[in-house]
């Protein structure tokens, strides 16, 4: 038996009720779109989410994490899919790609950064906003 196993699959009226309460795609296996959702780039790990949530906003991510709670399932949240280190089944799996918004400060020197937002995004971002002595948001590096 496996963790697959002891938890059922998200029925479609379940789907459909999260659905109802969410402004970005709420995506079942099988449903157009729910491959590109659970996407990620290591290829060794797989996504294969009970359910995906496109998150378009902090309420879809609120939702999604009461509709886990909710039904006893894991919840996993990504963005690019860099770092996802289980394959999230049998979970909700949230996808905050579409969250992008930036919000710059120039006179407090501060960010507000939404959760899909990308690195480079906010460094453009700041750059456009100030000259480039006022603002220079710091970059970590990768290996």
């Amino acid at each position: 038996m496996t963790f697959d196993d002891l938890l059922p699959h998200v029925s479609p009226a379940e789907a459909a009720e999260l659905a109802s309460l969410a402004s970005g795609p709420v995506l079942l296996p099988g449903d157009e779109g729910y491959d590109a959702e659970c996407r990620i780039y290591n290829l060794n790990v797989p996504l294969k989410p009970a359910l995906a949530v496109g998150a378009a906003d902090a309420a879809d991510v609120q939702a999604a994490i009461r509709f886990a709670a909710r039904q006893g399932r894991p919840a996993s949240v990504k963005t690019t899919g860099h770092q996802q280190v289980h394959p999230a089944r049998g979970g909700v799996l949230i996808s905050t790609r579409r969250m992008k918004g930036i919000t710059v400060d120039v006179g407090r020197r501060r960010a507000r950064v939404e959760a899909g937002v990308i690195w480079q995004e906010v460094i453009d971002k700041a750059a456009a906003s100030s000259s480039v002595s006022a603002l220079a948001p710091l970059t970590g590096p990768s290996s």
